[in-house]
């Protein structure tokens, strides 16, 4: 399983489409209270939920275990308490370190913490700077690209390993070119996802039109499919690539396409209460359990999670040719929109078409060669 840290729900940004963005007010809490929160969870809580998780991974025959700074704004918690999280994730053997950020807070000692401890960096932005800043503001409503951009490109530079991740919006699949030559000309290997309507997402945001959609989608395919000058990954591709062409077994390594998530990931809270995943922290009644009371065990599995799939393959999902690529997509969306996991979510019809199209492209190349 692999541990995703909430280090805090706070963050300094107010992207308009945040599906987190329901948890904040205007003003953010005190960096002193976020910074005692954490503290004290590396104190109580971290050792412990570091050893059951390793024990849990150990008893999986998985040979790592993977820890994700997250939030909120991970960076939020500084320098000190950064280096002594990942002093005492190190302290274990196998153990490997990621971070989720949204890179504006990044400085020259965040960046020797980085290259010290190899954490790998996911960071966010939504491509060329009239894209970005159409969402990703900050309190004041200003746009952040200019700082995002800036200490994306100090880090590369510092040989730091970055990658990024794209919410494709309204505004975003108007101009793919414009979407796909920005992380071509810094290359910067991405992945990117729909933003579409949801309950938790704020009311500031205009819904992805999910057939526009489809039409960005299948044009990136064809721009970085066609582009032989460029390196540049895109993720959600090549896991479908690798899904068609790679695996014994046709899933997509990504938490969202999982036959049974609730084996994979785990999440914790400075207080120490534990969940399914960083979606389901947003409401206390998905508690798992708490880490100095309970087990983390109780968190590996889920018998209604574990039947997810059955269940769909048998209902909503029985005629469709793509069930073992995608295994019913992320129950939280489904059950976000529709009440329930036993569901699919609203990104269904997207990720059938992408898969469908980049079939046939490999379908006909072969047969062209």
């Amino acid at each position: 399983m692999n541990g995703l840290l909430l280090c805090t729900p706070e963050c300094n940004l107010r992207c308009k489409y945040c599906f987190e963005e329901t948890l904040h007010c205007q003003k953010m809490l005190p960096i002193d209270d976020i910074r005692e929160a954490f503290a004290v969870f590396l104190d109580r809580h971290f050792r412990k939920f570091l050893e059951e998780l390793i024990a849990i991974n150990e008893s999986l025959g998985r040979k790592e275990t993977d820890i994700t700074f997250h939030g909120g704004e991970p960076l939020l918690i500084g320098h000190d308490l950064l280096r002594k999280g990942c002093e005492i994730i190190k302290s274990y053997p196998n153990t490997t370190i990621g971070m989720q950020t949204n890179s504006s807070l990044v400085d020259d000692t965040f960046i020797e913490l980085f290259l010290k401890y190899n954490i790998q960096i996911g960071t966010s932005i939504d491509g060329p700077q009239y894209m970005h800043d159409a969402y990703r503001i900050n309190a004041a409503g200003a746009g952040s690209f200019d700082r995002v951009f800036r200490n994306i490109i100090k880090m590369k530079d510092a040989g730091v390993a970055v990658g990024a991740l794209a919410t494709v919006t309204d505004v975003t699949v108007q101009s793919p070119e414009d979407f796909y030559n920005f992380f071509k000309d810094i290359s910067l290997d991405f992945s990117f996802n729909p933003c579409f309507t949801d309950p938790n997402l704020p009311k500031s945001y205009t819904p992805l039109d999910e057939k526009a959609y489809i039409r960005f989608a299948r044009k990136m395919f064809d721009l970085w499919i066609n582009d032989k000058e460029s390196n540049v990954s895109i993720t959600c591709f090549e896991r479908i690539i690798s899904a068609m062409c790679v695996k014994s077994e046709i899933y997509m390594e990504v938490c969202s396409f999982i036959k049974d998530c609730s084996r994979t990931t785990v999440a914790i809270t400075p207080d120490g209460d534990f969940f399914r995943c960083l979606h389901y922290c947003m409401d206390h009644k998905n508690r798992i359990g708490n880490i100095q009371t309970d087990n983390l065990n109780i968190a590996l599995g889920n018998e209604a999670f574990g039947d997810r799939c059955n269940r769909l393959f048998q209902t909503e999902c029985k005629d469709c040719d793509i069930q073992s690529y995608c295994n019913g997509g992320c129950p939280y969306v489904a059950e976000a929109i529709n009440h329930t996991i036993f569901s699919r979510p609203n990104t269904c019809a997207c990720q059938k078409d992408i898969v469908h199209y980049i079939f046939d492209y490999y379908k006909s190349f072969y047969k062209e060669n």
